[in-house]
């Protein structure tokens, strides 16, 4: 399913924690790719959506699908087509990288810390 991004809709706790855009590097149907004769990856753009402003339906897809698994910290990566949401994957080990995904919610950490000890 080529598309120009993919969604990143971080779970905790069956509630959202932030949401991201992965844009896909030119030619290619992935976030990132490792460069030829180097053991470096290069990355596509990250764009952080405010979770208040990302769309209702893309959220709820992302909790219906971590609903199944349960209540812990998940990266939930869907595909937009045609107006839908479609879950890729459900991460349990999600990528968390300062200045990217948190970068328009500020209280991410804030509340895994209180997650974890609680």
């Amino acid at each position: 399913m080529p598309t120009r991004f993919d969604w990143r809709v971080g779970v905790l706790n069956n509630q959202v924690l932030y949401v991201c855009k992965y844009m896909m590097l030119k030619g290619k149907w992935k976030h990132g790719a490792k460069r030829r004769g180097k053991p470096s990856f290069i990355w596509g753009r990250a764009i952080a959506v405010k979770r208040d402003n990302a769309p209702q339906r893309l959220k709820e897809t992302a909790l219906k699908a971590c609903s199944i698994i349960g209540n812990g910290l998940y990266g939930v990566d869907l595909k937009e087509i045609g107006g839908e949401y479609l879950v890729v994957e459900v991460n349990d080990n999600p990528t968390i990288y300062s200045g990217y995904e948190d970068l328009r919610d500020n209280d991410i950490y804030e509340k895994i810390i209180k997650y974890l000890t609680e």
